[in-house]
């Protein structure tokens, strides 16, 4: 048959934005240009811009759906001949420069038959962390820095509640003790040495409660909005103490630290961080569906905002439509959580997001497809996307 025969051509044009791309018709042929180099500064994320420009392609012409891991999950419509008509150029770029899924079987790499093929979809959906899964650092890690055999040296170190070690690790202590701060980044620099290609270092406080009340750390504690007690303000000053000294002695390298738990509210007073930490704001009241309770979607976006004022390199991470169901117990979609969420974070200018699907795909993909379709484009018609998911499926 009379077909024209055009070629595809794939460009590195660094005048795009991060992670950015843009199709277009050059001469009877078709070009996806994309910004493909890692940009200098303390915040660059390798970029991959004409990987994403080929997923779009494939989608928006070729009609491909990746709606599960594996060939059972792609839907690629059989064309006898593509025709592709551009009036105009089609451009893309992300809503956040990181774009993380987790509990979605993606750490499962001792079944190579399971997490491979969940690369492979993370990939397609243009999820960062498909790529550069260390790109952040934001976990649990106080005793991953100081020892129980500090304490018997300092022992004005350990929290008023007492709870400073478990199972031979540190859980607390007092952020204000003198010489714990400088110790505790010397730690940090030691393992940044030892892990010179890690980006990221996390200084954020162990999971659960026993912070410090003692009389220098008193001046620090608050309230949250629901007269709760909060540790915001201590947690932020011991985040700032670290963070300056890094900045000193290891320019170039990041900090993550949590904002969570009994310290999820940012305090009246929060201090200037330096340029070099980010906070990841892990909302836990939220957790579980918290965000259809009305009190809570009241808040969300004023709370959103305020910690993006406070820190140019908020991180959002979130359970939100996550309930400890590893099995298959079926977990309903909420729109109304999709459809406030993402958005609110691209709106305030999140530097990333992290979100947490599950790993029983057979009742819940919906949700990670979602999920990771909003990470590229928080904007996404949600309730459109589900339909024609089910329908494809």
């Amino acid at each position: 048959e009379n077909t024209t025969q055009a070629a595809i051509r794939l460009v590195s044009d660094d005048s795009l934005p991060h992670d950015g791309f843009v199709i277009r018709a050059e001469k009877g042929d078709l070009v996806i240009a994309g910004h493909e180099s890692t940009p200098e500064g303390l915040w660059a994320v390798p970029s991959h811009g004409v990987l994403w420009g080929v997923c779009e392609f494939a989608e928006r012409f070729l009609g491909v759906r990746w709606l599960l891991p594996g060939p059972l999950g792609e839907d690629v419509p059989p064309q006898k001949m593509l025709s592709v008509e551009l009036k105009e150029e089609i451009r893309g770029q992300p809503g956040f420069a990181v774009r993380s899924l987790a509990y979605v079987g993606e750490s499962d790499r001792e079944i190579t038959s399971r997490y491979v093929p969940v690369l492979g979809w993370m990939k397609h959906q243009r999820l960062t962390n498909s790529l550069h899964p260390f790109v952040t650092g934001y976990g649990h890690s106080w005793d991953d820095y100081l020892k129980p055999a500090d304490f018997a040296e300092h022992s004005d170190w350990k929290p008023s509640s007492g709870n400073f070690e478990r199972n031979g690790k540190v859980t607390f202590f007092c952020t204000t003790a003198p010489g714990l701060v400088e110790l505790f980044a010397q730690r940090v620099i030691e393992s940044m040495d030892r892990n010179p290609k890690r980006e990221m270092s996390s200084i954020s406080p162990t999971d659960g409660g026993g912070f410090c009340t003692c009389e220098r750390c008193k001046p620090l504690l608050d309230t949250d909005p629901h007269g709760k007690p909060s540790h915001a303000c201590a947690i932020l000053t011991f985040y700032q103490r670290v963070g300056e000294i890094i900045a000193r002695e290891r320019p170039g390298r990041r900090l993550g630290g949590f904002v969570y738990y009994n310290y999820q509210y940012p305090p009246a007073n929060a201090p200037k961080l330096p340029d070099n930490v980010s906070l990841c704001w892990a909302p836990l009241n939220y957790y579980g569906y918290g965000l259809l309770k009305p009190l809570y979607r009241a808040e969300f976006e004023s709370v959103m905002k305020r910690w993006s004022e406070i820190t140019p390199h908020l991180f959002y991470h979130n359970y939100s439509t996550w309930m400890r169901s590893f099995h298959g117990a079926p977990l309903p979609v909420s729109l109304d959580i999709l459809k406030r969420e993402l958005p609110a974070a691209a709106q305030n200018k999140a530097w990333g997001a992290r979100m947490v699907g599950t790993s029983a795909w057979g009742v819940n993909a919906p949700i990670n497809y979602l999920l990771a379709k909003q990470l590229w484009n928080p904007q996404l018609d949600v309730s459109a996307a589900l339909d024609e998911w089910l329908a494809r499926a």
